[in-house]
């Protein structure tokens, strides 16, 4: 927030304040801008199903900047996301993936992404144009996930990939584009311990 000008601060009493909206089994979203800090709950969107069935990702055209401050900034300027998860959710995908100008991969439009190969989880770098999300990094330390440069090919060739966020926990990808994604065992093996983790 310093990077940016905003010198609001929070202290305990903010997050005191999330018990009074009762948020149990939801998403609470706190905005913090140099007048307000504000609070937002709204249901999980999640589904059973979708952990069972799988999400399927869209490469978008659109190319993440890796050396833009603003690709590393978790903001509300969530436009470029916006416009790109539309357009995959109506094309019939769950998910928007980003690459950057180089062509390597970056995050997911609401997610980060791993793959798995040889039993060893990889992730690309923050480096490469990416927010460093929590669930991520829980990932990265509990399995020793390999931070790198990848490319569609290395998640096209993999024995598995999965997507995460706080809200969304651990997901498995089915489907990128066209190309149907080989399956294993070892994620929803993660997924079951980081379930066990937060509860």
């Amino acid at each position: 927030l310093i990077k940016i000008g905003i010198s609001n601060h929070i202290t305990p009493d903010y997050v005191d304040n999330i018990s009074k909206l009762q948020a149990v089994n939801c998403a609470v979203k706190m905005i913090v801008t140099s007048n307000n800090i504000t609070f937002v709950k709204r249901d999980l969107s999640y589904t059973k199903k979708q952990y069972i069935d799988g999400f399927t990702l869209l490469v978008s055209g659109n190319r993440r900047n890796k050396y833009s401050s603003l690709t590393y900034l978790k903001s509300i300027n969530y436009l470029d996301n916006i416009l790109e998860r539309e357009k995959t959710l109506k094309a019939g995908y769950n998910e928007a993936l980003f690459l950057n100008t180089d062509n390597e991969i970056c995050e997911g439009s609401v997610s980060n992404i791993f793959f798995v190969k040889q039993s060893k989880v990889y992730t690309p770098a923050v480096k490469c144009g990416l927010l460093n999300g929590v669930v991520r990094r829980f990932i990265i330390d509990k399995y020793n996930a390999i931070e790198g440069k990848y490319n569609a090919q290395d998640l096209y060739n993999c024995d598995g990939v999965f997507i995460t966020n706080s809200l969304m926990g651990v997901m498995k990808i089915v489907k990128i584009n066209n190309n149907s994604i080989n399956q294993t065992d070892i994620i929803q093996k993660i997924s079951d311990e980081y379930n066990e983790f937060i509860h």
